[in-house]
């Protein structure tokens, strides 16, 4: 399809990051803010495409509403989203997946999401979503802020992934979005 439609798709998607014109791109080779990244597998896992927002809602004393977050949104059309959503449940169904250890009996949330892992084991990153508009995301990146290595071995998958394991069950288990949508 070519990389200047990957990089424009990424845009639509909510990387406001420049992206390198590399076919390695379409992999994660370019390096994009959390935040960003979050909100890209948020609108993968929705459908729909919205701005991040740190805080959702403040109130006073009084429970007065004195900020609430913007809430524009836009539903992405595209025929291959369905696909992109399976090839990221793959990642934790498949046996051969990366993230392969969420798919078991002691974490009963069906997600989908993606291991990284930089050149020399510097950064360790896993983002992962639960499915649709009810649906959550959370991106945890481990790296040291001076991008020396986190030693052999030290992956997506082994450092970031328990993290978000971890999260997520929390998140869950203390209902605080409610049940974990399924996947169709």
């Amino acid at each position: 399809i070519g990389v200047r439609k990957v990089i424009r798709t990424a845009h639509q998607m909510g990387i406001r990051t420049p992206l390198q014109p590399y076919i390695s791109t379409a992999l994660g080779a370019s390096e994009v803010h959390l935040l960003e990244l979050a909100d890209a597998y948020r609108a993968i896992a929705s459908g729909v495409a919205a701005e991040p927002y740190i805080l959702d809602r403040v109130t006073g004393l009084a429970d007065e509403v004195l900020y609430e977050a913007p809430r524009g949104t836009r539903a992405i059309r595209s025929e291959a989203l369905r696909s992109i959503q399976e090839g990221l449940r793959g990642v934790v169904r498949l046996s051969g997946g990366t993230a392969h250890s969420l798919d078991s009996r002691d974490f009963p949330i069906p997600v989908m999401g993606k291991t990284g892992t930089t050149s020399g084991f510097r950064d360790a990153l896993f983002a992962g979503s639960t499915y649709g508009t009810q649906g959550i995301t959370v991106a945890v990146r481990i790296g040291f802020d001076d991008n020396r290595s986190l030693g052999e071995k030290e992956t997506g998958g082994r450092t970031a992934l328990p993290i978000f394991r971890e999260i997520m069950l929390q998140v869950y288990k203390d209902q605080l979005v409610g049940r974990a949508p399924s996947f169709p």
